[in-house]
């Protein structure tokens, strides 16, 4: 279901205590279609540019509901329960862990 490139931008907070610094994220993934995944963004976080690159693994479920881990090249590692849709063509995602607030769309692009 997953397979092949997909395109994303999204934006957040990342939330610590009272204080939360907005970031916007723009990347792009490549599902292999084995549970495995690689990518790279650019990520603005409160005005600091970071380019990353990360690796994956991913599991889809028969309800087509699914989660992902990724681990960037910067030692981060990152949780997200997904949505997809039957063929696959949209991805809808939501970061799961503490203290990150967002959710965003990837489109498989042709």
């Amino acid at each position: 279901m997953l397979k092949g490139n997909y395109v994303y931008a999204n934006s957040g907070f990342v939330v610590s205590g009272s204080t939360q610094l907005p970031f916007a994220q723009a990347g792009h993934d490549f599902f292999q279609g084995n549970g495995t995944l690689t990518g790279a963004a650019t990520v603005n976080t409160n005005g600091e540019v970071t380019r990353t690159v990360y690796t994956g693994t991913y599991t889809v479920n028969p309800d087509c509901s699914g989660r992902a881990t990724l681990t960037d090249n910067l030692g981060g590692t990152a949780h997200f329960d997904f949505f997809v849709t039957k063929g696959g063509e949209v991805l809808a995602y939501v970061q799961t862990d503490a203290g990150y607030v967002t959710a965003t769309f990837e489109l498989r692009r042709n």
